[in-house]
């Protein structure tokens, strides 16, 4: 073999190591987006499963609630349900009532949290819980102006997340209405 052999052999070798080279970068940003693709849909789901599940047990959304010095109120960013307390037998507990909160706190625009605000006699606990940490665009709407006459809540989010040199982006919408609404 001579050395213009050599040369030829050697340029195919790395033509085709930079074509496999690329092509694995390329799988690998494809995995990346599809990865962040799923997780952004997993947590949009859990979001709307929770969310769901809150406010379909509501008797009613509230104007406003204090809790630990914190005053949340009922907006398009915000909404607070009245729920009646269970038991641990999960039957209804006379007089007694649970509060949801779903919102995005002050100084972390990104999260989305549902704290649950829970009447003594309740067997649900009082608890904070972080559904997103990629919350892009919330706005939740009603089908009445006074809180006392809503009987439909919609939730519109997206939620996004940067991956492969790019930002994913997952958006979703739910209505819900209150537990006895026409």
């Amino acid at each position: 073999m001579n050395l213009q052999e050599l040369l030829v052999t050697l340029i195919i070798v790395v033509i085709i190591f930079s074509i496999v080279f690329a092509s694995y970068l390329t799988y690998i940003n494809v995995y990346k987006v599809q990865l962040v693709r799923n997780t952004l849909s997993t947590e949009l789901s859990r979001i709307f499963a929770v969310s769901t599940k809150s406010v379909r047990g509501a008797t009613e959304v509230v104007a406003s609630l204090t809790i630990g010095g914190n005053t949340y109120t009922t907006g398009s960013h915000t909404v607070i349900v009245k729920s009646p307390a269970i038991d641990a037998n999960d039957l209804i507990v006379n007089n007694a009532y649970d509060y949801f909160i779903l919102t995005s706190p002050v100084g972390t625009p990104n999260s989305l949290v549902m704290i649950t605000e829970a009447d003594p006699a309740s067997a649900r606990s009082s608890t904070t819980t972080t559904l997103t940490t990629h919350l892009s665009s919330l706005q939740i709407n009603y089908d009445s102006e006074t809180t006392v006459d809503i009987s439909r809540v919609e939730l519109i989010l997206s939620l996004s997340q940067f991956a492969a040199n790019r930002t994913i982006t997952n958006t979703g919408q739910s209505t819900i209405f209150l537990r006895n609404s026409p």
